[in-house]
């Protein structure tokens, strides 16, 4: 199975810069990321932090300056990009970090076009805007703090993605040899990243029963009630 090729869409208008990171890391969950790219008008005082954010996060910055008149520039050149890389490029799997509900409509045109749509952004988003991606996912955009976690997801649908969560828990881990790790070193890790975490957030009754369920994981009994799991090697 190939690796699946994600770009990253960021609207820094309506998204503080600390969520930057965020975006990044549940992106890069889903395959290996080919653009990241965020829009906003960054000859702007109030778009400096992004400015910083983007050599941090290897962020290309695409300026639209926008007029007194009109505060939509940035909402219109993402969603251009977008279509053209929906036309031209090989990419699998699209993650949009907004929270105006007008990128709904570009979500769905993603989806019809038979590619994969994420959607990340604020507690605020409607929920029109949310069910229009495959999954969505609910930034950070409070106060900075020293630890950093990743957002809950808001189950709008039956089986809200996790791959993202179990893959930031291993890299965690960093793990050697065959890549086996036990589900209770698993459940620590993913607390850690993700201190709300819970399998009924992904419509499990608990860990095991929601990895058994993911495609992506492989699993294997150690003794006799020691399960542990790994990466499949085809991804």
């Amino acid at each position: 199975m190939r690796e699946t090729k994600v770009a990253v869409f960021i609207d820094t208008e309506n998204l503080p810069a600390r969520c930057a990171g965020e975006i990044i890391s549940i992106a890069g969950g889903y395959g290996r990321l080919i653009e990241r790219r965020a829009y906003g008008d960054f000859t702007k005082e109030a778009a400096q932090p992004w400015i910083a954010e983007a050599g941090r996060q290897a962020l290309s910055l695409q300026t639209a300056v926008s007029s007194h008149s009109s505060k939509n520039g940035a909402d219109i050149l993402l969603a251009i990009d977008a279509m053209e890389y929906l036309a031209g490029s090989a990419i699998d799997l699209f993650c949009i970090a907004s929270s105006d509900r007008d990128v709904g409509h570009l979500a769905m045109r993603i989806r019809m076009r038979g590619k994969q749509a994420i959607g990340l952004g604020a507690p605020n988003a409607s929920a029109l805007l949310r069910q229009s991606f495959d999954d969505f996912f609910e930034l950070n955009v409070g106060e900075a703090n020293s630890t950093f976690a990743l957002p809950k997801v808001i189950a709008l649908q039956p089986s809200p993605n996790i791959r993202p969560y179990i893959t930031q828990a291993l890299q965690a881990a960093k793990l050697q040899g065959e890549g086996w790790l036990d589900i209770a070193e698993l459940g620590t890790l993913l607390r850690q990243v993700y201190p709300e975490f819970k399998a009924q957030h992904f419509g499990a009754p608990n860990l095991s029963s929601l990895l058994k369920r993911c495609a992506f994981i492989e699993t294997q009994m150690h003794g006799t009630n020691r399960m542990q799991i790994r990466m499949k090697r085809n991804g």
